[in-house]
């Protein structure tokens, strides 16, 4: 489990989506203030976060740990459109914790190209015995 490059990707991309989480403008630690619409790209991080450090322990499943990070991925870009939507992409470009969106979304395709490479491998050495 820990020995694949995925984990790494995997582990990574939640890291960098919690970062931008407690360091963005709208970040969590000003969610007790007032709960707005703002919050929702914070919120969805973590949660990507949280499930991202799930799907490392899929390892045993790779056709649902494939899908798992296909859906992570999709999430992943439809908050990206969701906050160039509401609030601009002159805001999104604005600070450097914006940039971890489209990091964490590079890390989460490489790790799905891993598991992807994996699942070719096993059936690759399957049929042969």
């Amino acid at each position: 489990m820990i020995q694949r490059i995925q984990t790494i990707y995997f582990f990574l991309a939640a890291i960098t989506l919690v970062v931008y989480a407690f360091f963005c403008d709208f970040n969590l630690l000003n969610i007790a203030a007032s709960i707005t619409d703002s919050f929702i790209p914070a919120i969805a991080s973590v949660l990507v976060a949280f499930f991202s450090l799930t799907v490392i322990l899929l390892f045993n499943k790779r056709n649902f740990q494939s899908l798992a990070s296909s859906i992570l991925i999709l999430f992943v870009v439809a908050t990206m459109v969701y906050f160039i939507y509401n609030f601009g992409i002159k805001l999104f470009y604005l600070e450097w914790t914006f940039y971890l969106f489209p990091l964490a979304l590079i890390l989460l395709f490489l790790g799905r190209k891993s598991v992807v490479a994996d699942e070719k491998l096993i059936r690759s050495v399957d049929r042969l015995r």
